[in-house]
């Protein structure tokens, strides 16, 4: 398992370190699975990035901002990959997944703007029809269902997370642990009151099949995602 977060971890760190070509360059060939969906829409932003990234590269503050949007985009397709590892619960309407690990680093790592972001952009792509939710599902529909609260969660999860990640300089791996226990906590409320109202459970019910299942995995999680965290914004760019 340490192979594998090191593995992760300095792919990643590559990639946040790199400049804006490099990190287009990157980008496409991580999406590249999912241009079989939505060709003609993936193409028109593939386009858009290149010729930003052409255009905007002479100066310092535009390529700033490009590298910010490729930071959004690599965090959302991260959060989408992890979706498509998903174990379901006999008991529960709501499936394990590796996404929240990704909403944890997106925080932890771009802040609370531009970490909330990526997960927008993360559900908005879901919404529009890219199959990337839970079991490779997508639509509005998922978004209103039993499990939608958790996804639409993420957004102010990454928030929170990055917001408090924020108050200090160089987080300790205990904040950061801190940091996601809290953007946990968010995505817990959210989506534990959209399932009750679906479900039409009273707290405790929908406490015990939609948050105690997942308590330990999250906790795993955010451990594997403050371990990670800690050591790629060590060698970032100040």
């Amino acid at each position: 398992m340490k192979a594998i977060l090191d593995s992760l971890e300095g792919q990643l760190t590559f990639f946040l370190h790199c400049d804006a070509s490099s990190r287009l360059h990157c980008f496409l060939g991580f999406i590249n699975p999912f241009l079989l969906y939505k060709n003609d829409l993936f193409a028109a932003i593939i386009k858009l990035l290149r010729s930003s990234v052409g255009f905007f590269g002479k100066d310092p503050v535009m390529k700033l901002r490009v590298q910010d949007i490729l930071n959004v985009a690599l965090f959302s397709a991260l959060t989408a990959i992890g979706a498509l590892i998903s174990v379901p619960l006999p008991f529960s309407h709501v499936p394990i997944t590796l996404q929240t690990m990704f909403t944890y680093m997106a925080g932890a790592l771009l802040g609370s703007y531009l970490g909330a972001l990526s997960q927008l952009i993360y559900v908005l792509m879901g919404v529009m029809g890219l199959p990337i939710f839970a079991k490779g599902s997508a639509g509005i529909s998922v978004l209103l269902g039993p499990t939608g609260g958790y996804l639409a969660g993420f957004i102010p999860g990454a928030f929170v997370i990055g917001k408090l990640a924020e108050i200090k300089k160089n987080p300790s791996f205990r904040w950061l642990l801190i940091c996601m226990t809290a953007g946990t906590a968010v995505v817990y409320i959210l989506g534990v009151l959209q399932l009750m109202n679906w479900v039409r459970i009273g707290v405790k019910e929908a406490v015990v099949v939609g948050v105690l299942p997942f308590t330990v995995g999250d906790a795993l999680k955010m451990l594997a995602a403050a371990y990670m965290s800690i050591r790629i914004r060590k060698v970032l760019p100040k």
